[in-house]
């Protein structure tokens, strides 16, 4: 499982839920039928957005009392067969960690264990092999090639990243 989203609150009074999306597609949770939040699945019977929070109507959750008592402040997941496909150069975070990362000169670098999302930017998390982390802004300008059918990427690092 995926988790994409956090129940932050309910809303209005038939039982719909505010999310957090943890997501960068915009169009995702439309692309869903349903979402497993705690152990239990639940069908989605319509979305909406207010400002950058997702509002869903779950199938099952009639009231703002049950939406509190069950689900705020839980995770949201979906199975990961039902994620969209994505389009050229976008990749889930899940298939990117543990990535080989390779500098362009052949010299490896580490393996992906983290990516931070900041405003301008995402940036990769790199562990060496002797425990220190290198930080690579995921630009073109540092990122030559991402490889994920051998999961590798190759990057060109300045001087001092390292």
């Amino acid at each position: 499982m995926i988790k994409i989203a956090k129940v932050v609150t309910t809303r209005g009074i038939k039982g719909e839920i505010k999310l957090v999306s943890f997501s960068n597609i915009s169009d995702l949770f439309e692309s869903l039928s349903s979402v497993i939040i705690g152990d239990a699945p639940y069908k989605i019977e319509h979305v909406k957005y207010v400002k950058n929070c997702v509002i869903l109507k779950l199938a099952g959750i009639e009231n703002p009392e049950d939406a509190r008592a069950i689900l705020v402040g839980k995770d949201v997941y979906v199975n990961d067969e039902d994620m969209p496909e994505l389009e050229n150069d976008s990749y889930y975070v899940k298939d990117m960690i543990d990535m080989e990362v390779y500098e362009v000169s052949g010299e490896y670098i580490g393996k992906i264990k983290s990516i931070f999302f900041t405003p301008a930017n995402d940036v990769y998390e790199i562990e060496q092999e002797n425990g220190k982390t290198v930080l690579v802004p995921a630009v073109k300008e540092f990122v030559e090639n991402i490889d994920m059918t051998d999961k590798k990427m190759t990057v060109n690092l300045i001087e001092g990243m390292i």
